[in-house]
């Protein structure tokens, strides 16, 4: 006999077939426990269907039996006396292994469903619904925001709370959140979400919707749509008619693709003949193991869902891959975020190639290295940071001193925030793999800033001293790029980094002393100073230009002598 874990599983593989091919709105639970007419005690079920049928409630209950043997009539024959003391419509006994001859007959006479549930090899499921692999899509939707304009007013109102179900339609049933907006535009056009990257790149859409079209929700095929449908706004203060939507919002995917050799699959059939094909795969999303169960009913159409650690069970959006479209496969798995642990949380997720740096210390039309560092909820949490950067830098101008001892002051800063962006760009390089970051290394110093950055804490201004310098040549800031170093310097290791024409420069030493700080360090409640040098008075960065250019020179002088 089977082991215990595995019998419950094949029982609830059956729950989950039968549950597909329950009628619509039918409640499935297994095990279930039901009162036994006679005896008035507990019975329990390994599942049961529930349904109305007009005003009357159906009770169907499973059987099932996983032995290295048919199933014999004694069995049917129990069942048989169980499903008429419970009060069971129709039961269904599933075996593992099939039936006698006998147990066949005693079925019949008795209104017992006979099922057989086995396993598949994945090269026999080649004329099967999904015959090469199949690909499951999760769209991720961050900050999103709804304004809605009601009838008689020419301003917005914005909808705060996107999940809170104020909408109210003549074609939906119950009241719906702003976000169902999302599901139905791409019921509707489906190309408004091609622009996003199946990578997990976030991408930002916006949307303005006719709140008063026709054809605003999306309605079956073979249903006329009303001429003209109202969409009203149900909020405390702000009740009304609507006209107009507007959505923004971020948008990312999270794919899970399998081929068929990674999944089980197995064939559910009656004496008559096939019921249905079952497939199973499991897999992660948004870092949580699922199970992901395909079926294909006999006279019915494919479906598919998704079931959480909790238990709940979602249907999911899904497409087949058949041999004209194994390359689709191929690109979304080149494409498909790495599951790997987190540099700053640890949780291990599927987790989206990024950029290191922000995109915008990248010279224009540059190659940007990207490696999967953070989970999606790390990189959200950098982000702050990135945005609040970009806003200091562009307090540099482009026209720039060239007088000794000049410096751009940048005042009001604030100094958690610019530290965090500063400190989480030095940790950044030095987790990167990359042949780029390959000289920022940090070896003891590392967990320490880690430990800072996963608490939002900026540190003091000797802990990790950091600063900035602008290299200008004739006045003008230069927009560069120059790989990271490491060197050691009179105070310890010092990394020197060219970033969007910046120099930026780190003290990877957990604590230094106040005194040992010079002007340019960041400090809280004094002004950012950033000095202006031209370039020729950098030493590291003349040597670097020079070297570049003589090595220039002489592939330019070689290249000459072949052409002669």
């Amino acid at each position: 006999m089977a082991s215990k874990s595995t019998w419950r599983d094949f029982e609830r593989l059956v729950a989950v077939i039968e549950a597909e091919a329950a009628p619509r709105g039918a409640t499935v639970r297994s095990p279930d426990r039901i009162r036994d007419r006679v005896t008035g005690r507990m019975r329990e079920v390994d599942a049961s269907i529930r349904f109305l049928a007009g005003t009357t409630e159906i009770l169907v209950t499973i059987e099932c039996r996983r032995r290295n043997r048919r199933a014999d009539d004694t069995w049917v024959e129990q069942l048989a006396t169980k499903k008429q003391k419970i009060g069971a419509a129709k039961t269904i006994a599933v075996s593992s292994r099939g039936f006698t001859a006998s147990a066949k007959a005693s079925a019949e006479h008795h209104g017992i469903e006979l099922r057989t549930l086995s396993e598949i090899e994945p090269k026999d499921v080649g004329n099967w619904f999904l015959p090469h692999g199949v690909v499951h899509l999760f769209r991720k939707v961050n900050k999103l925001r709804c304004l809605v304009r009601l009838e008689g007013r020419d301003d917005y109102l914005e909808v705060r709370d996107p999940m809170k179900p104020c909408f109210v339609h003549d074609l939906v049933v119950v009241p719906f959140p702003a976000v169902a907006f999302l599901n139905f535009i791409e019921m509707k056009e489906p190309k408004r979400f091609w622009s996003v990257p199946l990578d997990g790149t976030i991408t930002r859409l916006d949307f303005d919707l006719d709140a008063m079209a026709p054809d605003l929700i999306p309605v079956p095929l073979g249903v006329a749509a009303p001429e003209r449908c109202r969409l009203t706004l149900q909020l405390a203060g702000d009740t009304g008619a609507v006209r107009r939507i507007r959505l923004s919002a971020d948008i990312s995917y999270e794919v899970a693709s399998f081929e068929s050799e990674q999944g089980r699959h197995h064939l559910y059939q009656a004496p008559s003949g096939m019921v249905a094909q079952h497939s199973r795969f499991t897999g992660e999303v948004f870092g949580f193991p699922v199970t992901f169960d395909h079926q294909l009913v006999r006279s019915g159409a494919p479906s598919a869902s998704v079931e959480f650690p909790s238990g709940l069970r979602l249907p999911s959006s899904w497409f087949g891959v058949g041999s004209d479209t194994l390359e689709v496969l191929a690109r979304i798995r080149r494409q498909a975020p790495t599951t790997v642990a987190c540099g700053l949380c640890s949780r291990r997720t599927p987790m989206a190639p990024r950029s290191v740096v922000p995109e915008y210390l990248f010279p224009e039309n540059a190659v940007i290295p990207k490696e999967p560092l953070l989970c999606s909820t790390c990189a959200e949490k950098v982000a702050v940071w990135d945005d609040y950067g970009r806003i200091a830098l562009s307090a540099f101008p482009e026209n720039l001193p060239t007088a000794e001892n000049a410096y751009i002051s940048v005042e009001r800063v604030d100094y958690d925030r610019l530290r965090l962006w500063l400190l989480s760009l030095l940790w950044r390089m030095s987790i990167a793999s990359g042949p780029t970051w390959g000289n920022v290394i940090l070896t003891g110093e590392a967990d320490r800033l880690t430990t800072l950055l996963a608490e939002n804490n900026p540190g003091g201004p000797a802990e990790y001293p950091v600063g900035c310098v602008v290299p200008i040549f004739d006045g003008q800031r230069l927009d560069f790029l120059l790989q990271p170093d490491s060197v050691e310097v009179a105070g310890g290791r010092l990394v020197r980094a060219i970033l969007g024409g910046v120099l930026f420069m780190f003290s990877p030493t957990a604590v230094a002393k106040e005194d040992q700080l010079e002007p340019f360090h960041v400090r809280p409640g004094l002004p950012w100073l950033v000095p202006v040098i031209d370039w020729k008075r950098i030493d590291f960065l003349k040597h670097w230009i020079d070297s570049n250019f003589i090595m220039r020179r002489e592939a330019e002088d070689a290249g000459a002598k072949e052409d002669a």
